[in-house]
């Protein structure tokens, strides 16, 4: 099984959590809607581990880049996610690759919570101390660097091209 041959040497990442639909016309209570979205987190790993997928195989990839461009409730609201995450189910293991405008102290109401930093490295080199307090507590550090200005795949490359 493709499971069993990338065990150690890759990690599927879901992207987003788990989604709740209710009926038509149905709006129930924030608690009715906490406890659901707890009982689905729990489901989702449970309906992974039946494909063979222990909780080292696999991360909840909540959002792209927290921090990129709105650090304020915005990130907020993505530290409560991660929370619910992690009340509903401790093992599953969340991944998060903040950027842009994450600092420490928007990313530090997480420290402890996230299983995977892989942050952009622009943010270390912006803070390298404070940060690195916050992304050893992990279990796994990555990291990644998109060196463009553009995000233009060619600029990634120091020298053009020359014309034919």
């Amino acid at each position: 099984m493709l499971v069993r041959r990338l065990r150690g040497k890759a990690v599927f990442l879901v992207s987003g959590s788990v989604a709740l639909r209710w009926p038509a016309g149905v709006k129930p209570d924030t608690g009715i809607q906490q406890r659901a979205r707890a009982e689905a987190v729990r489901g989702y790993a449970v309906h992974v581990r039946k494909l063979g997928c222990d909780y080292d195989d696999w991360a909840y990839y909540l959002q792209d880049e927290p921090g990129l461009n709105s650090p304020g409730a915005y990130c907020d609201a993505y530290v409560e996610l991660v929370k619910e995450v992690k009340a509903a189910d401790p093992c599953a293991r969340i991944y998060a690759n903040p950027a842009g405008g994450a600092r420490a102290g928007m990313l530090r109401p997480s420290q402890g919570l996230i299983d995977i930093w892989s942050p952009d490295l622009h943010l270390v080199r912006e803070q390298p101390e404070e940060l690195g307090k916050i992304f050893r507590r992990a279990k796994d550090y990555w990291h990644y660097e998109a060196p463009a200005d553009q995000l233009d795949p060619l600029g990634f490359y120091p020298k053009r091209c020359p014309k034919t």
